[in-house]
């Protein structure tokens, strides 16, 4: 019977032995692949700070054409009020030029109460043109939801010994 546990003992520790190797093996893939989902999850907020870049030079090239747009609308006012100021000035050293001579002046006359008509029926002009952003509540509330950026998970088999 000693040869029997002997040989029983033998056995059982060399299997111990194998099943250390092996959990050793498991604990060194378990850093690899470790290692590797790090690398996934900072590859994935890569992934998302690319797609917000993109989304910010979008929205900072649509705020470029706007107020492109809007100063050149700007421009134009300021010219043609600046046209406008300047035919009133013309009209007014005409009417001062015009004093002696009476069909002229009624001719002056009727041209500036069409030029005064028009100055007129401008309302008001704004002091202050503001441009504002707008954040997207969609995009806060996605990320205001979500609690990491993803699962992590495993497949170890853990094996329990009972000692």
């Amino acid at each position: 019977m000693n040869a029997d546990t002997r040989t029983a003992l033998l056995k059982a520790s060399e299997k111990m032995k194998r099943l250390k190797e092996m959990c050793k093996k498991a604990l060194d893939d378990l850093k690899t692949t470790r290692k590797r989902t790090l690398e996934a999850i900072e590859k994935f907020r890569q992934e998302l700070n690319d797609m917000l870049d993109k989304l910010e030079l979008k929205t900072k090239k649509e705020l470029d054409d706007q107020y492109e747009s809007v100063q050149i609308q700007w421009q134009e006012v300021i010219e043609k009020g600046g046209a406008i100021a300047q035919k009133l000035e013309k009209q007014l050293e005409q009417l001062e030029k015009s004093e002696s001579n009476a069909s002229q002046q009624f001719v002056v006359t009727k041209m500036s109460k069409e030029s005064i008509s028009l100055v007129d029926s401008i309302e008001s002009v704004p002091c202050s043109i503001e441009m504002t952003f707008s954040q997207s509540k969609v995009i806060k509330s996605c990320v205001e939801k979500v609690s990491s950026l993803g699962n992590v998970s495993d497949s170890i088999d853990i094996i329990n010994l009972c000692l």
